[in-house]
């Protein structure tokens, strides 16, 4: 049984190609062995029992030489005399089992799987292979190198019109003697990116007084970029305090934007430039106890302002200094002073001047009455 197991491992771990017979003997093998070893024990009790009872003859020496001779049986007995004998049997038969099986099956390994394939028990001739002529290798053709093709220029995204800009320049100011008014000229520019299709734009100028200039409406062609624009702004003489004045440009459409702002500064002086005085009656009666002079001062156009002045009469007899408002805008003011009587005047002839002494010093002409009574 131990030649069974060694062959049929050998075949299994070593390969080979088994003849048919060989095949079934291993297969079969370790069953006809446990059937065989059985009917040996059985005998074996048997001849025992016929010797107890007498039936054959027993020698010591033959039995000896028996004995001796089947010392390797013997061993096959040890397992049995320990108490395990049942165990070492099925473990040796199904150790037998496992190794025939391994030759039945498809070859994971180099040589397991050595039986009859698909378990057939036909015996597999042995063809000799004959050897593949080696084809020649292919060459391998160039691959054709791929046209490029042109790269397509993604279409403009088309600008649309806006205003993208706007300026306004600073004119010049202006500090001295207004007329009554005087005129400034903004300039400006209104911007829009290139490339546009063009189209109109609406605005118009704010100004730091509070006004606007009217709602223009300029056009802009395709692809112009900017239009220069203007506002003639007008300011009176009264606003002429030397303040700033500030323009801007504020487009309403096609979007909104609001430009720099155009500053500038604008003065008028204050000044008396002249005084003219006269005086009623020029001849009073005796019965007269009284007469005016009147003076009229003029100004340049300006915001306004205080005027000081005095009247002196008959070259000698000054009077007290009086103060009055200009008001803005306002040319002239009138002044008067009334000489009463008594104490009465010098017998003939006799005079009224207005002084100015500020904002700038100015005298008027004379005025003239004719005093005859008390001569």
């Amino acid at each position: 049984m131990a030649a069974l197991i060694l062959g049929a491992a050998s075949l299994a771990l070593f390969g080979g190609t088994p003849a048919q017979w060989l095949i079934i003997f291993l297969a079969a093998g370790p069953l006809v062995a446990v059937l065989l070893a059985n009917a040996g024990t059985g005998l074996n009790y048997y001849g025992i029992w016929r010797v107890v009872r007498g039936l054959d003859d027993y020698s010591a020496r033959d039995d000896a030489l028996t004995q001796g001779g089947g010392a390797i049986g013997n061993l096959q007995g040890a397992p049995a005399a320990l108490g395990c004998g049942s165990v070492f049997s099925i473990g040796i038969l199904a150790g037998s089992l496992i190794i025939a099986a391994l030759s039945y099956l498809p070859e994971p390994l180099p040589h397991i799987g050595a039986g009859l394939p698909s378990g057939s028990p036909t015996q597999t001739p042995l063809v000799a292979q004959p050897t593949p002529t080696p084809f020649p290798t292919p060459t391998t053709a160039p691959s054709p190198t791929a046209t490029q093709l042109p790269t397509a220029t993604p279409s403009p995204t088309p600008i649309t019109f806006a205003i993208i800009g706007a300026n306004a320049s600073s004119p010049d100011g202006f500090s001295g003697l207004c007329s009554a008014t005087r005129p400034f000229s903004i300039n400006g520019v209104i911007n829009a990116p290139p490339g546009t299709p063009g189209g109109n734009v609406t605005y118009r100028w704010a100004r730091s007084d509070g006004s606007f200039s009217s709602s223009q409406t300029i056009a802009f062609t395709a692809g112009q970029t900017s239009r220069d624009v203007a506002d003639s702004w007008t300011l009176q003489a009264a606003q002429g305090t030397g303040a700033k004045y500030t323009d801007q440009i504020q487009v309403s459409a096609p979007n909104a934007w609001f430009s720099t702002l155009a500053a500038f500064t604008f003065g008028c002086d204050f000044v008396a430039q002249s005084a003219m005085a006269s005086v009623a009656p020029t001849d009073p009666n005796c019965d007269d106890n009284q007469v005016v002079a009147t003076g009229v001062i003029t100004f340049s156009p300006s915001p306004g302002g205080t005027v000081a002045y005095y009247w002196l009469r008959d070259g000698e007899l000054q009077q007290p200094t009086q103060t009055i408002t200009v008001k803005p805008g306002a040319t002239s003011v009138t002044v008067t002073d009334f000489w009463t009587f008594p104490p009465f005047p010098f017998f003939g002839d006799n005079t009224d001047v207005v002084k100015v002494t500020a904002p700038n010093a100015i005298t008027s002409n004379q005025a003239t009455y004719f005093y005859h009574c008390g001569g």
